[in-house]
């Protein structure tokens, strides 16, 4: 017998979707069965939201006849189904859990009239569409910045931008989209960040004018990133020696650290801070809301940069 019924205020730690429960805690495949006997449905055309959050994936089945399903290969969406007129119902989903998902069903499905199920639907998907807002903006943003990088002929920070804007972007298309497979998602994540983390520290080093550490150490910390994630800590530890090298420049070390934070997200976890907040219902993650100070720190800094430079230049042919 399993429980769906979640705790006072419980969401998910995603997006905010509200009636979260954990999961088994294990891979696999496990059946949820549940029947259903309909008094007096004046003609209602009754429906099914499915489950909004499932690890990682399922197959529903009402008296028998499969209806649906989402998941793996695939981002789990809100989703609905509208079913024929029924007096009694045996709903039954075939979920299935990959190593290392937390398994089961997170939100229970709810069965309903069709305009009410449908309201249900639209809300999941706005907290879904706002969960992940920021992301769909943040590319843009460190595209722009990339331009202005490569204005002040500061090229590493313009290729850890490009490269920190498609990580950003990939949150948008796999979690709003449904062309884009959980493999291909975690396949580019772990090809890309190795080489985020190590083209910002040589944008930073290249900005700070640090003459440590150099690129074979970096290119060999990449290397290892691949294979073990005590390189992650090592890379921490570079960035910090290169903050510290920097320190009288102060806009530039505000600017390093946000970035870092989400960089090093994992990291900041493990040491229990907060990672995730819900104002409003909708959850705002650390990594957004630091790469979005980021975004308006590195613009000043640009600004100051090119104003500090234009004035030296007419000081000196003055």
């Amino acid at each position: 017998m399993v429980d769906l019924t979640p705790p006072p205020g419980a969401r998910d730690p995603d997006v905010g979707l509200p009636g979260y429960v954990p999961g088994w805690g294990a891979s696999g495949v496990a059946w949820y069965r549940l029947h259903v006997t309909v008094t007096d449905p004046a003609n209602d055309t009754l429906a099914l939201s499915g489950p909004p959050d499932v690890d990682e994936g399922y197959d529903l089945y009402v008296n028998g006849t499969h209806l649906g399903h989402a998941g793996a290969p695939y981002s789990i969406q809100p989703r609905y189904f509208v079913l024929a007129p029924l007096q009694s119902a045996t709903i039954a989903l075939r979920v299935w859990a990959a190593p290392g998902e937390d398994g089961g069903i997170h939100i229970a499905p709810a069965i309903g009239e069709l305009n009410a199920v449908r309201d249900q639907y639209a809300l999941e998907w706005s907290r879904t569409l706002w969960g992940y807002i920021v992301d769909g903006i943040e590319p843009l943003a460190f595209v722009l910045l990339a331009v202005l990088a490569m204005a002040l002929r500061q090229s590493w920070m313009a290729t850890a931008l490009l490269l920190s804007a498609m990580l950003r972007l990939n949150q948008v298309t796999f979690y709003w989209g449904q062309f884009e497979t959980a493999g291909f998602a975690e396949t580019l994540h772990a090809i890309i960040v190795p080489l985020i983390i190590g083209a910002w520290i040589m944008a930073w080093r290249a900005w700070f004018g640090v003459r440590r550490p150099s690129v074979i150490f970096i290119a060999v910390m990449v290397a290892l990133m691949y294979a073990t994630s005590w390189a992650r800590i090592l890379a921490a530890l570079a960035m910090l020696a290169i903050l510290v090298a920097g320190r009288r420049q102060w806009l530039a070390v505000i600017a390093a650290v946000l970035v870092s934070i989400g960089l090093f997200a994992p990291e900041l976890s493990a040491l229990h801070i907060a990672g995730i907040w819900f104002p409003f219902g909708v959850g705002v993650s650390r990594t957004q809301i630091a790469y979005a100070a980021f975004d308006l720190v590195l613009c000043a800094l640009f600004a100051w940069t090119t104003f500090t430079s234009l004035r030296a230049t007419s000081h000196s042919t003055s």
